[in-house]
């Protein structure tokens, strides 16, 4: 792969659906750094949900071999924003990788479409970009409104934290599940601890108990209000819009039976942008569900971006 800081971003099939801010903001915040993004024209599911409800490991990694063929094809490495797609994509490119039968099994199935993965590209989470390609020095030299006085509460998601210490699985993991908070700390912001930090958002569970799935997320939700958190930030697509269109279905489903005071939730690059003196608009923030106005005026407006 080119040393040259420059990824295909995978999307995956959430973010242009619901949640088409975080490709601005990941997009606009990369690319201020000096990130080339292009996005992954032609790419499918990274292949989570069929690993989550099947035992087809097989049909899983030629879904995700695709993707990595296609990246591999502009001689790229792949970035994903959420932590499903990351883990079944990374665990696509290891099992291949290290795997030489196996690589060649899935290529037969590959080899149907007109595609094969060779191993050469390889898949990296957004927060290893951030803080290991980017750096978090470069960072907190270029924030122009720093976040004193706004306690923020850090969500890494458990498809991360799950897998710290698993590192034949998942290597990369036990180095992440630091970066959030040191990255959140760069930006001025005052890191929030909570008793909920490592529960899951509840997401995976959506599909087959919705009232399960919320229930699971306002566990987690009523941790970061006991800590007076001013917000939750996260780096999974897929957790952002569990916790932000979430709350707005907990309402109903609650039916005030208890209730809790809205908390922004924001992605880690839209943190990062509003550091760096970006727009509401530039980020996207007006498609959030809960409303930042609350964080949104702690945050000083000293100074525009300069890119």
């Amino acid at each position: 792969m080119s040393h040259e800081l420059r990824y295909a971003l995978f999307l995956g099939c959430a973010v242009p659906k619901f949640a088409p801010n975080l490709e601005l903001s990941v997009r606009k915040v990369l690319e201020s750094f000096g990130v080339k993004l292009e996005l992954l024209n032609g790419a499918g599911c990274c292949g989570f949900p069929i690993d989550l409800s099947t035992n087809d490991h097989k049909t899983v990694y030629s879904i995700s071999a695709r993707n990595l063929a296609l990246a591999e094809e502009k001689d790229l490495d792949l970035l994903t924003i959420c932590n499903g797609c990351y883990e079944t994509l990374k665990r696509t490119e290891i099992a291949l990788k290290t795997r030489p039968r196996l690589r060649e099994e899935i290529n037969k199935v590959l080899e149907k479409i007109g595609k094969e993965y060779k191993g050469k590209s390889g898949v990296k989470h957004i927060l290893e970009v951030l803080w290991e390609d980017v750096g978090v020095e470069k960072i907190r030299s270029q924030v122009i409104n720093p976040l004193k006085g706004l306690k923020i509460a850090t969500h890494y998601g458990c498809h991360l934290i799950s897998h710290a210490d698993d590192v034949d699985k998942l290597p990369s993991a036990s180095r992440i599940t630091g970066y959030l908070d040191e990255i959140v700390s760069a930006l001025g912001g005052e890191v929030v601890e909570y008793s909920g930090k490592k529960l899951c958002c509840g997401n995976p569970l959506i599909i087959m108990n919705l009232k399960g799935s919320l229930e699971i997320a306002f566990k987690k939700l009523k941790s970061v209000s006991e800590a007076k958190a001013d917000c939750l930030v996260t780096a999974c697509s897929t957790c952002y819009y569990q916790f932000d269109q979430g709350q707005l279905l907990l309402r109903r489903i609650m039916k005030g039976k208890e209730k809790m005071n809205p908390i922004p939730i924001l992605y880690i690059t839209e943190l990062i942008g509003l550091s760096r003196g970006f727009s509401e608009k530039d980020l996207g923030l007006t498609l959030h569900r809960i409303s930042l106005k609350a964080v949104l005026g702690k945050i000083p407006s000293g100074g525009a971006a300069h890119v």
